[in-house]
């Protein structure tokens, strides 16, 4: 890539990173998650210093935060009980009972009946457990706005699994208890104080090979041409540039051994094709037999009203036939980079 392009695709991350919060991610178990309060705008935090308040369980505090730190990163697990990796990489749903584990101190986002919160008096909410190890007390039932999957800046409310009590906080009620900082409970009732959305989502390395055991049991040889643009896309040589993110990408699943990348541009002149960038399956499979490879991919990026799509498929050289297509849809530009690895492994997979 050149640095011009580098330069402007990285642009876009740099002020996402700068705001505290990257775009458009499905929150996947082993997510590292940054979740913010609602109706506050703060982050949900946790930091190694007991609670000292009267009748307190001196267990580690959970507050809201008004700035970002690495103290605010959540990991996303399955139950208490459940292995370590429970369902690595697959999406957490509305309705999934789900742990928290504080990403620097290894201690579950927790609460328990009969301990009171330092300000309001309702139900304490603390961080508990010894390297990811706690109790039932940390399991909580998701309830994602509207259903469906977990994503970010997606409104959702955690529920406590043993007592019925909803994850909340209010604006206004600190005091040295919480470090001056904004009060966390459990809550009985339904307000508007119980909503909170995902604002950074991180998917580790490893936790995108655990969730995907299933790889192709014959590594194909395979090219890749340059994605095809369509629509106005705002961004100078998107396809050669989202192409080249996909490759390495799938380089990463171990799936495919890549003997070459194509210019799209190149072969539409090779084989006298007007300049549509599109490429239909029979000559995609001839271009790849031409070149020794097993199986070609293509792929498209278009934007069509406010959406963009990205879209991947895994043809076979000798029928012509498509082996497997995957895609991704986001609002923004700046999001493809941070889903390319998904789509990857989605071709990696039978």
């Amino acid at each position: 890539m050149d640095n011009v392009r580098c330069r402007f695709f990285l642009g876009f991350i740099v002020l996402q990173l700068a705001a505290g919060c990257i775009k458009a991610q499905t929150i996947r178990y082993g997510s590292h998650v940054k979740i913010k309060h609602l109706a506050s705008n703060q982050f949900l935090h946790s930091h190694d210093i007991k609670y000292k308040h009267k009748k307190s369980s001196g267990q580690q505090q959970v507050v809201a935060f008004a700035n970002d730190d690495d103290n605010n990163w959540w990991i996303v697990k399955g139950p208490h009980g459940t292995v370590e990796n429970h369902k690595a990489g697959e999406t957490v749903q509305n309705g999934d009972v789900i742990r928290l584990t504080h990403l620097i101190t290894k201690r579950n986002l927790h609460t328990h009946q009969g301990f009171p919160s330092p300000v309001t008096n309702q139900q304490e909410v603390t961080a508990f457990g010894e390297l990811g190890v706690g109790d039932n007390q940390d399991d909580w039932r998701i309830e994602v706005e509207g259903g469906g999957p977990w994503e970010q800046d997606t409104r959702f409310q955690l529920v406590h699994v043993v007592t019925g009590m909803r994850l909340h906080s209010h604006r206004g009620f600190s005091n040295s208890f919480t470090e001056n900082m904004q009060e966390v409970t459990a809550f009985q009732g339904q307000d508007e104080n119980n909503g909170w959305y995902a604002c950074a989502v991180e998917i580790p390395d490893d936790i995108i090979k655990l969730s995907r055991k299933k790889i192709r049991r014959e590594m194909l040889k395979i090219a890749v041409v340059d994605f095809a643009e369509r629509g106005n896309l705002e961004v100078p040589d998107a396809g050669l540039t989202v192409a080249e993110w996909f490759t390495t990408a799938l380089q990463k699943t171990e799936a495919f051994d890549i003997y070459e990348r194509l210019s799209l541009q190149k072969l539409q002149s090779e084989y006298n094709l007007q300049q549509t960038g599109l490429l239909d399956e029979k000559t995609m499979a001839q271009i790849g037999k031409v070149r020794g490879v097993q199986a070609i991919v293509t792929g498209s990026i278009m934007k069509f009203q406010t959406t963009i799509s990205v879209t991947v498929k895994l043809i076979d050289t000798e029928t012509a036939k498509i082996i497997d297509s995957a895609d991704i849809k986001t609002k923004s530009m700046d999001a493809v980079p941070f889903e390319i690895d998904n789509l990857a492994w989605e071709l990696a997979t039978e």
